[in-house]
């Protein structure tokens, strides 16, 4: 890279960092191998490239025997029936739509 670099520099670094990530977590091994090369060629190291591959397929999860916190229930909302309030609302709909004259729609 030369010594000046472009103002969107910092920002096109950033955009190839989210990409990489997407790229591991899609799995696309295609594209992986030349993006690790592209994101040396910008200076970014190989512990951030680990930094970011463990970022992209996540922090391993608690184990199973961890009982989740005792206010977690309280936020939980039951989900409303849609098929009961879709049913009342077609109910109230008339059997046909009222009928529209015909005539010249507005160009604008």
């Amino acid at each position: 890279m030369s010594d000046k670099r472009s103002i969107f520099f910092d920002e096109w670094r950033a955009c190839l960092r989210a990409h990489y990530v997407y790229v591991l977590r899609t799995n696309d091994t295609v594209t992986e191998p030349t993006l690790r090369h592209v994101l040396h060629q910008t200076g970014i190291t190989e512990e951030e490239l680990s930094a970011l591959q463990a970022e992209a397929l996540g922090a391993p999860l608690p184990p199973a025997d961890v009982s989740p916190a005792p206010d977690s229930a309280a936020f939980v909302q039951p989900a409303p029936d849609f098929f009961e309030e879709a049913e009342a609302v077609a109910e109230n709909l008339p059997e046909e739509p009222p009928p529209v004259a015909p005539g010249q729609l507005p160009l604008f």
